[in-house]
């Protein structure tokens, strides 16, 4: 199985699609404010997967997530923003480990950095959604300040955790791809 393959990449995204769908089920939620490990998915697809394919995890995953959840409605579609900030951030800063052919599961430190920085483009996406849905929505500023603070402290806490979890989890698939770019493709039968 190589990462370029287009089966591979196919299987690959349709699988942090639907985990990113089933942890945002498992949360806590204090109002407003939600932990969850969601956002360990599109992380995890910026790490393992071409650009395109991390950013239609966070996205279509991110859409999947606000129908089942909310609903449609008129804001549905700028709720999937964030994720896509997250997922773009991480891609970019790992296009110079790419270029070079070099192994970021080797550089814990960049990878910790890297997700706490697309976390933090994320979590000014929802802050500045939250504030556009306030003005739109007419409701007061003092009504949704803290609750953006709140959701900006929890938000930091989740990429910290995020951010250790996704570290162990790409070594892992870094070595699971190893070993099948050395394992000899199995002779074909001939019909």
């Amino acid at each position: 199985m190589r990462r370029s393959s287009a089966v591979y990449r196919l299987v690959l995204t349709s699988l942090l699609m639907a985990l990113y769908v089933a942890l945002s089920y498992l949360r806590l939620s204090f109002g407003d404010v939600h932990l969850t490990l969601a956002s360990l998915s599109p992380v995890l697809a910026s790490f393992l997967l071409p650009l395109p394919d991390a950013l239609t995890v966070a996205f279509l995953g991110e859409f999947l997530i606000q129908w089942l959840h909310y609903g449609l409605g008129y804001s549905t579609l700028l709720w999937c923003l964030p994720p896509l900030f997250r997922s773009l951030t991480i891609s970019l800063l790992l296009i110079p480990y790419r270029k070079r052919g070099d192994d970021v599961s080797r550089h814990p430190v960049f990878m910790v950095l890297a997700v706490l920085l697309g976390n933090l483009m994320a979590t000014l996406g929802n802050t500045g959604l939250i504030a556009l849905q306030s003005y739109i929505d007419r409701q007061p500023v003092s009504v949704t300040f803290f609750s953006t603070l709140l959701r900006f402290l929890s938000s930091l806490g989740t990429g910290v955790l995020t951010a250790l979890l996704s570290v162990p989890a790409v070594r892992i698939s870094s070595r699971f791809q190893e070993r099948a770019r050395e394992e000899k493709p199995s002779a074909r039968k001939k019909e």
